[in-house]
């Protein structure tokens, strides 16, 4: 099984999240709903890490996000 490693751009109104290496594509709403989804997105993933871009302080509502679990998350 390879895991994978997933990038997440944070803008106002999405979070536009790729996968490497299978190169999957999602989008999200940048609101809790939005988050909860891609928690639950990510957790269905064989899972290495997930970077977000801490662009202009947005993902700062990222880290509120009740408890992620088991997936390890980090700024890039």
């Amino acid at each position: 099984m390879t895991l994978q490693a997933i990038g997440v751009d944070v803008s106002k109104v999405h979070l536009d999240v790729h996968s490497l290496p299978d190169g999957r594509y999602a989008q999200f709403e940048n609101d809790m709903n939005g988050f909860r989804k891609f928690l639950q997105w990510a957790r269905e993933q064989p899972l290495r890490m997930v970077i977000f871009e801490p662009t202009g302080g947005l993902s700062s509502r990222i880290w509120a996000c009740p408890s992620p679990g088991k997936i390890p998350l980090g700024e890039g």
